[in-house]
């Protein structure tokens, strides 16, 4: 049997430029430990909750604000039979 070498199927990889290499320095020399990542995430995760929470609330504030007072106010003028 005829076996082809392997090194023709696998993909070239590109040559890494000046600025990838560097960038890539610095990310391995600021690697974080799994807690520091957990803390993060967990301050990223709860501070967006906390968002989706106050911006839940005005929602809710607005459209009670649109259907109870601007809404039935102008449809309270219909009932008067005027």
């Amino acid at each position: 049997m005829n076996a082809l070498p392997s090194h023709k199927f696998l993909p070239q990889q590109p040559a890494l430029s000046e600025s990838s290499t560097r960038l890539t320095h610095i990310f391995n020399r600021f690697q974080p430990s799994p807690e520091t990542v957990v803390l993060l995430l967990a301050v990223l995760i709860g501070g967006s909750t906390g968002m989706g929470v106050v911006t839940f609330h005005y929602l809710i504030e607005f459209v009670h604000r649109l259907m109870l007072e601007d809404l039935m106010g102008v449809i309270a003028v219909w009932g008067l039979g005027l």
